[in-house]
């Protein structure tokens, strides 16, 4: 069965899971100017994505938070390869 991946914070924001604090405010700036609703008014989804680089940001900003997710994420890999080596089998 397909899955389709939904993508990670880090991918929303364009940047590795190593980057730090500083790169990460630059890409999340980076992120808020791109899909700012305001500034693309006839995009209907742009306040959904901007909604999402928020998220990405609060949580990614955070060092307990990140820590929680990247152990979550890695869970989700992790999950999602033996789920593919179970239907590989098959």
């Amino acid at each position: 069965m397909a899955r389709t991946a939904e993508p990670s914070h880090y991918d929303l924001l364009g940047i590795p899971s190593s980057a730090g604090d500083e790169t990460l405010r630059k890409a999340y700036r980076r992120a808020a100017r791109l899909h700012h609703p305001g500034l693309m008014p006839q995009d209907d989804g742009a306040q959904q994505r901007m909604a999402a680089t928020n998220e990405a940001y609060a949580v990614l900003s955070h060092p307990q938070r990140r820590a929680s997710y990247d152990q979550w994420l890695r869970a989700r890999d992790a999950r999602n390869r033996a789920e593919d080596a179970v239907a590989a089998a098959q």
